[in-house]
């Protein structure tokens, strides 16, 4: 599953990273959280109204806050899921370097995110000064 493989390759960044913390792979989950909250972000404000955003602004992030924390607690926090995942994955490519193409979908995934982050948040700017 895509989801799952994404968090892995967020797991192996916070593995070789993050030498002080010796739990990476609630590292990964945070890392994972906070870019999907900014993905649904982004998705709600391109999709919401100016009106309504300027009248709901804190529904919208409380929801933004809400999808992310459910996806993550039902698909890796409950039942320690997440450590299952991990040693899923470490079984399937143990020994194996992580490909080129793995790390370039994970640099793109935060690159656009970052990007379509930036972009509407400008689009929101700029609402917001006409009014």
């Amino acid at each position: 599953m895509m989801y799952y493989y994404v968090y892995y390759l967020f797991s192996l960044f916070a593995r070789k990273y993050s030498n002080r913390d010796g739990d990476y792979a609630f590292t990964a989950i945070i890392f994972y959280f906070l870019f999907l909250m900014l993905n649904s972000l982004s998705i709600l404000l391109l999709v919401a109204d100016r009106e309504y955003f300027k009248t709901h602004a804190l529904m919208l992030v409380v929801i933004t806050a809400l999808i992310p924390s459910a996806i993550h607690y039902f698909a890796l926090i409950s039942n320690k899921k997440y450590l299952d995942v991990l040693k899923e994955y470490d079984e399937k490519y143990e020994g194996k370097p992580v490909s080129k193409s793995s790390i370039l979908f994970l640099l793109l995934y935060v690159f656009l995110t970052i990007a379509v982050v930036i972009y509407v948040a400008q689009m929101v700017r700029e609402m917001m000064l006409k009014s």
